[in-house]
């Protein structure tokens, strides 16, 4: 899930971890973090104008790392 704007999560409420990549309006990630726990708080990451919320492993998966670059696309009838 992208949230966007957003610069803090939290995982209240949530039965599983899942993986978080916050992200500077340039498309840089900023902060990875694998696997964040349920019913946590945080963090804030100050820089970061947008958040990706994906499935536990997807960043291991992707390689994603601190200053890769982001693109996000439009699909198709979504605006």
């Amino acid at each position: 899930m992208l949230i966007r704007p957003c610069n803090s999560i939290h995982t209240v409420f949530m039965r599983i971890p899942i993986d978080v990549v916050f992200v500077s309006r340039a498309g840089v990630v900023l902060d990875v973090t694998p696997a964040r726990v349920p019913w946590r708080v945080g963090p804030i990451v100050w820089r970061a104008a947008w958040v990706l919320e994906l499935p536990v492993g997807a960043i291991a998966a992707s390689g994603t790392r601190l200053d890769d670059r982001l693109v996000v696309e439009a699909v198709d009838g979504a605006a």
